[in-house]
């Protein structure tokens, strides 16, 4: 179930950063979306350890409280699309599901395998 996840997370920061930035900083945010899962796992693995556990359960909550409305104040796309590829509407959720099947996009399998197995170790 995590190696799903943690592949689809990888698929996704490209597509986002391709509806809201341009040429120059495209590659740039791709990477800080990229890193922030890690991160964020990090820190969490970090900080639920501290004092007991309704503490930690209290800072985590207090943490997902201040990030989660942030990320919904963002929209889908920005007004006015930086590049011709924003401007370009994606396939729905479940033709891209269809579409990183075994047979059509292997590479998604072999990264599902992999974090897969790696989460699992």
């Amino acid at each position: 179930m995590t190696g799903t996840t943690q592949a689809t997370w990888q698929v996704l920061a490209p597509r986002y950063s391709e509806a809201w930035f341009g040429l120059k900083g495209r590659v740039t945010a791709t990477m800080i979306m990229t890193l922030l899962g890690p991160v964020g796992n990090a820190i969490g693995q970090l900080l639920a350890p501290i004092g007991t556990v309704r503490t930690s359960i209290l800072i985590l909550s207090i943490a997902t409280t201040v990030i989660v409305p942030s990320s919904l104040a963002l929209g889908e796309r920005p007004p006015t699309p930086p590049t011709f590829s924003g401007s370009k509407t994606s396939p729905p959720v479940f033709e891209t599901i269809r579409r990183m099947s075994w047979r059509e996009r292997g590479d998604f399998a072999i990264l599902v395998w992999g974090f897969g197995v790696l989460d699992g170790v």
